[in-house]
């Protein structure tokens, strides 16, 4: 019995730890979804692997946000190649990875540390072309309303329990 408390009490102080992370990028995911036109969704080829690499790679933020931002790309039409080069770009360049890098390696490791980053983040888009689109969901179509709908109660409700798991 003890052990279960403990595994609460640990489980409870990860979602406050990186809960509002989640929901940074839950409004992340409407802000997205409104400013960007169904044409910039569905676009294919290395262009959008290289925004994507980029974008990913520009955002300060904790894994448990980007989650959300790929759940959501891929819900829009996105392909699955740039939706995995954006995954992989928020996870391997992150502010703590390079800070860390550059505390403990200095500026030329921390510089390839991030060039071997992103080339693998571009590497994992161009690999994800392999991999079968998703098809559109019916669910992401309509006005600002009805994306801040979508974005934070059915996606986000989809994806916390996943993450919480």
């Amino acid at each position: 019995m003890h052990f279960i408390n403990d595994w609460i009490r640990h489980v409870w102080e990860l979602v406050q730890t990186v809960g509002w992370w989640f929901f940074v990028g839950l409004l992340l995911c409407i802000v997205m979804k409104c400013c960007l036109t169904n044409r910039a969704w569905t676009m294919r080829g290395s262009l959008p692997i290289c925004l994507a690499v980029l974008g990913g790679a520009a955002l300060p933020m904790c894994n448990f946000a980007v989650v959300p931002l790929v759940a959501c790309m891929l819900l829009c039409g996105s392909a699955c190649s740039t939706a995995l080069a954006f995954l992989a770009a928020g996870v391997l360049v992150n502010p703590a990875a390079l800070l860390l890098s550059y505390a403990y390696m200095g500026p030329v490791m921390t510089g390839l540390y991030a060039l071997a980053a992103l080339l693998t983040a571009f590497a994992a888009g161009l690999l994800g072309r392999k991999l079968p689109d998703l098809p559109l969901s019916s669910e992401v179509r309509g006005g600002t309303k009805e994306s801040i709908r979508f974005c934070l109660l059915k996606l986000g409700r989809r994806l916390a329990a996943w993450m919480l798991l």
